[in-house]
């Protein structure tokens, strides 16, 4: 049986109702959790509920419910948290919503003249239209591996509730308000370091601090943490030993034909030496439309991810009794977050994104979209309309944990990511990185800490294509059905007939060169949401 979601479901006629407050305890359900856990509160003036797990500053439930009456959204906005909270004013007949920086609990919703339904799923949300309709739009952004966070969503007629933003709907009418300041933000005071070396060591430091909340907020429960051949996660587990007495199990994703991106062997040689428990899990059979499983979650909407190799992970970890795992989602980014480069990215994100966009055009888009796409997407007025809200940790994790929070959620198993923390995006603006590649800035932060990593950490990381491109051989009848029924081809977005033309004379190879197969495989999630869904495209 599938875990329920936080649904909010109104009329605007019932905001009238002389027995409001009885009124409303019906249309609210939030569902009970064990992490974050459920809070709830309802007196003569205020609803207050929701989930709420605080880590930097650390506040209480009662300290949360009065911030929330003061209307203070800002100082919880600005928490190192995850949450999503609910607020019905009954004074004022609105009601507001408020989510989290981390993303950890994204927020959908559909508003009409008559009412609005909201929940933490976006599928549940979709079952409640009629005739939806596609965001071309957001769809080629999709194609084109855009992950930056946006109001808009796949279906015209739902709204996304961005991270750290207030949603309030009053008198038939909704208002968005983020809640993050980057004046303030980057006005913070921080460090310059002198050397690597230096900055290697407060690092690890603030890193250490960050752990150590998050450990303190769920000592109560077994935990699991990811671990791979690289830096970010064996640095979690090696702060998790340090920290905590609990024996741990660290998982390892691993396949045959992904051994360049995580090396058994190396993650081996480092459990060795920091004692760890491993278990393997191999991913071999998982990839892009592979089974029935996949497809369904690709039916309630397409993402950047395999969640069905996701699902199973998940589910092993549940199996062992974690409630949580440890991850290193962020870390890249933590190290490219210069003073420099970050007051460009939050300051100027059209710019940035539009120059990004144009980047990309050599890594083979042109072969998936038609020139009428291309020429779409990277149209200059199409980016002047953008509306970027503000974001502060890395905004990958924010996006990975948007897509893949209803695995995270009905599987049981909470992620907890220390590399999200506003603590360390304030003392990486101090990196001295200046002229060093980012491709091997993390090798040159960490060489002198043999104590921690093993020599093998210090390779150059491959890439999964060869497991993930699988899909164009094995389900080659699938993707060419798709094709030949594909909606968006038949609007002139992309290039279906010269797809399915080139793979039945044989040349998918030339699928493979660039980022091209993550192109097409994110065409085809796409078809196969709009062919199954039955959404229309105009």
């Amino acid at each position: 049986m599938t875990k329920g979601h936080l649904l909010i479901s109104f009329n605007f006629q019932d905001f009238g109702r002389d027995d409001l407050q009885k009124e409303i305890l019906g249309k609210i359900y939030i569902p009970d959790n064990k992490f974050p856990p459920r809070f709830f509160s309802n007196d003569e003036n205020f609803l207050i509920g929701g989930y709420f797990v605080s880590y930097y500053p650390k506040i209480t439930i009662k300290e949360l419910i009065s911030l929330c009456k003061k209307r203070d959204w800002k100082k919880i906005a600005e928490l190192n948290a995850d949450f999503i909270i609910v607020v019905f004013d009954y004074r004022d007949r609105k009601i507001q919503i408020l989510t989290d920086q981390s993303g950890k609990f994204p927020c959908y919703y559909h508003l009409s003249s008559k009412g609005f339904f909201l929940s933490t799923s976006f599928f549940e949300v979709m079952k409640k239209l009629t005739s939806p309709t596609l965001d071309v739009e957001r769809a080629l952004e999709f194609i084109y591996r855009d992950t930056s966070i946006s109001t808009r969503t796949f279906i015209r007629e739902i709204s996304f509730l961005p991270p750290a933003t207030l949603l309030e709907i009053k008198d038939g009418r909704s208002l968005i308000q983020t809640q993050l300041n980057p004046n303030k933000f980057l006005d913070e005071p921080f460090e310059k370091f002198d050397s690597l070396q230096s900055f290697s060591n407060e690092f690890l430091r603030v890193l250490d601090e960050s752990v150590k909340d998050r450990i303190a907020a769920v000592e109560e429960f077994n935990f699991g943490a990811d671990l791979s051949s690289g830096f970010d996660s064996p640095l979690i587990n090696f702060l998790l030993k340090k920290n905590s007495k609990r024996n741990f199990i660290s998982y390892c994703e691993i396949a045959k034909d992904g051994t360049s991106d995580t090396d058994p062997d190396i993650v081996a040689d480092f459990a060795r030496k920091h004692n760890l428990n491993v278990k393997f899990i191999k991913y071999d059979s998982f990839f892009p439309f592979s089974t029935k499983v996949d497809l369904g979650f690709i039916e309630k909407g397409p993402s950047h991810i395999q969640k069905s190799q996701l699902d199973f992970y998940l589910k092993q970890i549940r199996k062992d009794n974690n409630l949580f795992h440890f991850t290193g989602e962020g870390g890249d980014e933590i190290y490219w977050s210069s003073n420099d480069i970050l007051d460009l990215e939050v300051r100027f994100p059209k710019q940035i994104q539009y120059f990004q966009y144009n980047s990309l055009r050599k890594y083979g888009i042109d072969k998936i979209l038609t020139d009428k796409g291309t020429s779409f997407l990277l149209d200059k007025d199409r980016f002047r309309a953008k509306k970027f809200l503000p974001i502060f940790i890395p905004s990958s994790v924010a996006h990975l944990f948007i897509i893949s929070f209803e695995l995270h959620w009905e599987d049981c198993v909470w992620p907890l990511t220390p590399f999200a923390d506003t603590r360390l995006v304030q003392l990486a603006r101090g990196i001295p990185s200046k002229g060093i590649n980012k491709l091997v800035l993390k090798q040159r932060v960490w060489k002198s800490r043999k104590d921690i990593f093993v020599e093998g950490n210090f390779r150059e990381k491959g890439g999964t294509e060869k497991h993930y491109g699988r899909f164009l051989l094995e389900k080659r009848d699938f993707v060419l059905s798709l094709l030949r029924n594909s909606q968006l081809g038949a609007k002139g977005w992309v290039r279906s007939s010269e797809i399915i033309k080139d793979i039945l004379e044989g040349k998918q190879n030339l699928y493979y060169e660039g980022d091209i197969i993550a192109y097409l495989t994110n065409l085809l999630e796409i078809e196969y949401f709009i062919q199954k869904n039955r959404i229309s495209v105009l």
